[in-house]
């Protein structure tokens, strides 16, 4: 009898483990899911906790996902004024990619959030609130159109249970159409793509060491025309008058200024909030000289240098960093060299027919920096 109850439980056993393997294998495979995200974004931007924040609201209370989706978003300022942010998603091995542009930072963050909801469990946020896969992408955002391999990847059935074990090859055509993003207003500018042409106005100030006697400020300002990474300047700047003299005679000497303008090109390869590059150019100008003496008291020798005039002529070479503070207004700081082509001497001619006595001459190589605001329209 013994034997027979023994036999007849493990039957039993082997009747009762696969119906319970088959209802419990589905359920446990669907909680394996998991979700990650990188989220890099300037500081004025909502955070990746902000994000994941959204995201679990967009979801709701539920089971853990049925899917691994691991994502990664960059969020750039466009030399436009506009955000946006390329989206990187991996689900269940399938990688897709979009681009999505906003006019602030805040709709963007919401729009990918919703992205990566659907993403992650599309039935789940359509059944919770079916108007609200529209609601956070709104005019303002314009998302890329990305081909069928590059598109953010989706379960294979909108209306699967939460429980049920995904599908194998998940695709982007089974994507439910409730939910999908709008479709752009616009062309987005993608990362490294070169903006709009921009003309913009500045005014600087700043120091100069080697062209006179000793530092000097320098005022000035110009004009720009930016295309992509490449702009074009042409400026104007000032150097005010400083005496020069011999040690032997305080009293008798010149007083020298710079009176230039210039023309140069930029290649600015960082763009976003914050733009950097190099630029190089060439200067043309007036350096003149007055003469002062108590031996003159009513007339003023004019010094120049010995080729009779007082041109000025060198070439650049500088560093930009601008930051973005607005749409339409930045911050620019410039610091570089100037070479000049020739360096005249200038001299007091002694009236008695003696000697010529030295007074100035131009550094080999000058150093200049200047800051101050810009206007882009």
């Amino acid at each position: 009898m013994v034997g027979r109850s023994r036999l007849r439980g493990a039957a039993l056993l082997a009747l009762v483990l696969p119906a319970v393997a088959a209802v419990a294998l589905p359920t446990a495979l669907a909680q394996t899911g998991s979700f990650s995200l990188s989220w890099q974004a300037p500081a004025e931007c909502p955070d990746e906790a902000h994000v994941r924040r959204a995201v679990e609201q967009l979801l709701g209370e539920g089971p853990p996902p049925p899917a691994n989706v691991s994502a990664r978003a960059v969020v750039e300022h466009t030399a436009s004024g506009h955000w946006n942010v390329r989206l990187t998603t991996v689900r269940d091995g399938t990688t897709g990619e979009r681009v999505v542009e906003s006019e602030s930072c805040q709709s963007l963050a919401d729009a990918t959030a919703l992205i990566l909801a659907l993403t992650i469990d599309p039935a789940r946020v359509a059944a919770r609130a079916p108007g609200a896969a529209s609601a956070p992408a709104s005019s303002t955002v314009a998302s890329a159109a990305p081909s069928a391999s590059a598109a953010a990847p989706a379960p294979a059935s909108a209306s699967a249970s939460p429980t049920a074990p995904p599908a194998a090859s998940p695709t982007p055509a089974t994507t439910p159409a409730a939910p999908a993003v709008p479709p752009p207003e616009a062309a987005p500018t993608g990362a490294g793509a070169p903006g709009p042409t921009r003309v913009a106005l500045f005014a600087q100030v700043g120091g100069d060491v080697g062209t006179l006697p000793r530092a000097a400020y320098a005022v000035g300002g110009g004009a720009a025309l930016t295309l992509g990474s490449f702009r074009v300047e042409g400026y104007g700047t000032y150097l005010p008058q400083q005496a020069a003299h011999p040690a032997a005679f305080p009293n008798l000497g010149t007083n020298i200024h710079l009176l230039a303008g210039g023309l140069r090109g930029c290649f600015l390869p960082l763009r976003g909030s914050v733009e950097a590059g190099g630029c190089v150019g060439l200067e043309l100008g007036d350096l003149r000289g007055q003469g002062f003496g108590p031996s003159v008291p009513n007339q003023y020798y004019l010094f120049t240098p010995g080729n009779g005039g007082g041109l000025w002529i060198a070439t650049t070479l500088s560093g930009r960093v601008s930051w973005r503070i607005a749409r339409s207004f930045a911050l620019d700081l410039d610091v570089g060299l100037v070479v000049p082509l020739e360096r005249d001497t200038f001299q007091f001619d002694n009236p008695s027919g003696g000697a010529a006595i030295p007074l100035h001459q131009a550094g080999p190589v000058e150093g200049r920096a200047a800051i101050g605001p810009e206007v882009r329209f």
